[in-house]
């Protein structure tokens, strides 16, 4: 019941509502009245729903080649690459632009994943390796098929 309270409260109070019209503020500012019923209705949604087939799939883009069955994280990669091997081979000129301004791992509270991984026995040393790989990203552009130097 705390952890469903905890995540009530650490919600903005001035968010959009929910699809059925309340904010958090609301659940809030009345939770002594509605908070068990707000508790169970969580409770029995984990218990008993499940997704109908092929909700999942209305969701997920087919363009989407990363974290789902029989698709790979280096499909978007390697498609491009063939691509532009295919324009240099046929002498076509291409222009390929991407921008990915948020990525899912952009809202991470990563004090929180390291508080995790430390709590599963991960050692600091092995700890420091994935910060270090997290947030030492660096970005170019390539100009002519030669990086940037910024």
């Amino acid at each position: 019941c705390d952890e469903v309270r905890n995540a009530v409260w650490d919600y903005g109070e001035n968010k959009s509502p929910g699809p059925v019209g309340f904010t958090f503020e609301f659940f809030r500012k009345y939770w002594d009245t509605l908070g068990s019923d707000f508790y169970a209705a969580v409770e029995w949604f984990f218990e008993h729903f499940m997704f109908a087939r092929g909700f999942i799939s209305d969701l997920i883009s087919e363009v989407q080649t990363a974290f789902l069955p029989n698709r790979q994280i280096l499909d978007g990669p390697f498609i491009i690459n063939e691509l532009l091997s295919w324009c240099k081979y046929k002498k076509q000129q291409a222009m390929v632009f991407k921008v990915d301004f948020a990525k899912a791992y952009d809202s991470v509270r990563w004090d929180f994943l390291d508080d995790v991984l430390d709590a599963f026995g991960f050692g600091s040393k092995w700890r420091s390796w994935i910060h270090g790989s997290l947030h030492s990203g660096m970005a170019s552009v390539l100009i002519n098929g030669s990086p940037s130097l910024e």
